[in-house]
């Protein structure tokens, strides 16, 4: 939610304790073992953001994703009624993977390895030389479902047909603030990645504070997010829904801006929705998504995708709602997505840094202060995720708002 900023009060400690106060293990952060369980127990039971509606274009589209660390292929299927559905990408003949094309418009699919077809709908249509089978039932050798929901424009799968929690459930208030604040509206965007020498826990935790702002940030920001009465950056305000966090960046008033961003922002489309200089929320979706508004005027999303128990990929899609109307609206989203990508490059040294400390052994345990909530969070509710997979046993947290 925007909000014009105000005089600055931070969350106080007590109110943050119900997630716990105590060091954390290391062992998570460069344990084999444990990134192998992390495979299992979190990525190939959550929902996954995996792009968005907008990309599904045409009269028959189709997009392919393929999602390294649950090892699957995932095929997004629109029919002309608007109907979503998504599939693994593997022939149920011989398990080839069905679509090798990223992206596109199709109204079946044929396997290359020996040319079975399938429907968009998953249904087996054709098998050549079918007679030379024994008892062939059709009805069972369809596309294997994967649940499939949007939200607010970003598109999510489930790996399992029926999860426990529908997408809706999952998000709870989170996705109807995401609706409100009318996110279906970016259509289009611009995207860059790197790849990480760090745990994905660890590239997701320099994003979920700002205790590093005052320092790190420095050359990119010139001090922009901090101030005397809050001279840490520090958030305003956290919330806590199921597994999901977010909370608000306080932005000071009157915050100093250099001569060409103050020239970007005001070139920047104006938002509908509430004001774009003053506080913004921000939403870390588990359990690897960050999606921040940037003004209201667009947006951007970074993923934190594992590639080994120690290299991260970092997706960031930087989006706008269409078009550029005017050469300024161009020189605001570009200069947008130059600041980002500064700051990121900031970033990206500590991460690599803090991993590197990580690894050493020198430490058994690390500490999370209390405006590191987010952090713990992440942690402790990949902890819990997987102690359910070893037990089988599972409790999804309740909302929780901290103001």
């Amino acid at each position: 939610m925007l909000s014009a900023a105000e005089s600055f009060q931070a969350v106080s400690n007590e109110e943050l304790a119900f997630l716990g106060t105590g060091p954390v293990p290391t062992a998570p952060y460069y344990d084999r073992e444990y990134h192998e369980l992390e495979r299992e127990a979190v990525f190939r039971r959550s929902w996954l953001h995996v792009g968005r509606v907008s990309e599904l274009t045409g009269t028959d589209p189709f997009l392919v994703r393929r999602i390294g660390v649950a090892r699957a292929s995932v095929l997004i299927t629109r029919s002309p009624d608007g109907v979503l559905r998504a599939f693994h990408n593997v022939c149920p003949h011989r398990g080839n993977e069905l679509v090798a094309e990223d992206a596109g418009e199709a109204r079946s699919f044929s396997c290359r390895y020996h040319m079975w077809n399938f429907g968009t709908d998953g249904t087996l249509r054709a098998v050549p030389d079918e007679k030379r089978f024994y008892d062939l039932d059709r009805s069972a050798c369809g596309l294997r479902p994967i649940a499939v929901d949007t939200c607010a424009g970003f598109l999510f799968v489930h790996l399992d047909a029926a999860p426990a929690q529908s997408l809706q459930e999952s998000l709870g208030p989170f996705g109807d603030d995401l609706e409100r604040i009318g996110f279906a509206r970016f259509t289009d965007f611009e995207q860059y990645s790197c790849d990480v020498a760090a745990n994905w826990k660890t590239a997701a935790h320099n994003f979920q504070e700002n205790y590093h702002v005052r320092w790190v940030h420095r050359p990119s920001s010139g001090g922009r997010a901090t101030s005397r009465e809050n001279p840490f950056g520090y958030n305003s305000s956290f919330r806590f829904h199921g597994r999901h966090g977010g909370g608000t960046h306080w932005i000071p008033p009157g915050a100093a801006l250099s001569d060409v961003r103050a020239t970007a922002m005001r070139a920047a489309p104006p938002a509908d929705d509430a004001p774009c200089r003053g506080n913004f929320d921000f939403f870390h979706l588990f359990p690897n998504l960050y999606i921040e508004p940037l003004g209201g005027f667009n947006t951007f999303t970074m993923q934190f995708w594992p590639l080994d128990t120690e290299r991260t990929r970092l997706v960031v899609r930087v989006y706008r709602a269409g078009d550029d109307t005017s050469a300024s609206a161009r020189f605001s989203r570009e200069y947008t997505a130059s600041s980002l990508m500064d700051v990121h490059v900031e970033d990206v040294e500590v991460i690599e840094a803090n991993q590197r400390g990580l690894r050493s052994g020198a430490l058994e345990h690390i500490h999370f202060g209390a405006q590191e909530a987010l952090c713990r969070q992440l942690h402790e509710n990949v902890a819990e995720m997987v102690r359910t997979y070893l037990t089988g046993r599972s409790t999804v947290p309740a909302r929780t708002d901290v103001r």
